[in-house]
């Protein structure tokens, strides 16, 4: 619970808990909302206005691999709220796995896991051929990480909890855009 509590501080949100004995207990996660995301009806002389969309290209793939389902599952949310397509895994070995049969445009690798970290599984990626860019995650702060992320490989790196700016703005400086470009 402690993961999640710092995740949802980490977007500037808050965990609601109603507890009565012998009733159970209900939690909230109150996160604050965005306009860019509402799907507001136009009104009809701005959908005469709106521009045809372009053909997209077909999204990026973003591998999230980290053996803490809470922070996988929020990782995987952020993506596809950001247009890419997303895959995930547990740990180093199933990542490999995945990736041996599957191409993914980036990888976003937890440092911290059982079996096999991420170091270990950089280093098997790349000596087995498999050379997607890796933006490496953990909680240590970045300053920590810098050197280490430089002197490995690593694409990037990521301090975790992160915000979904600061995962977009990462993610897209090293594959783009996911279900089109906005930037054109």
């Amino acid at each position: 619970m402690s993961a999640v509590q710092g995740i949802i501080r980490g977007h500037r949100g808050r965990i609601d808990v109603v507890s009565e004995p012998g009733q159970g207990s209900t939690l909230t996660v109150l996160l604050p909302g965005s306009e860019a995301h509402l799907n507001l009806p136009l009104a009809e002389e701005q959908r005469e206005a709106r521009p045809r969309p372009r053909p997209r290209p077909r999204p990026r793939t973003v591998l999230v691999v980290d053996d803490e389902a809470t922070a996988r599952e929020v990782a995987c949310c952020m993506l596809e709220a950001l247009g890419f397509e997303v895959c995930q895994a547990r740990d180093g070995h199933d990542a490999l796995e995945h990736l041996r049969h599957n191409a993914v445009d980036l990888v976003l690798l937890d440092l911290t896991m059982p079996r096999m970290n991420g170091a270990e599984t950089f280093r098997e990626m790349r000596r087995l051929g498999i050379a997607p860019p890796v933006i490496l995650s953990s909680a240590f702060a970045e300053a920590e990480a810098e050197e280490y992320v430089r002197s490995e490989g690593f694409a990037d790196f990521i301090q975790k909890p992160y915000r979904v700016a600061v995962l977009d703005e990462k993610v897209r400086q090293i594959v783009g855009y996911g279900a089109g470009d906005r930037r054109s």
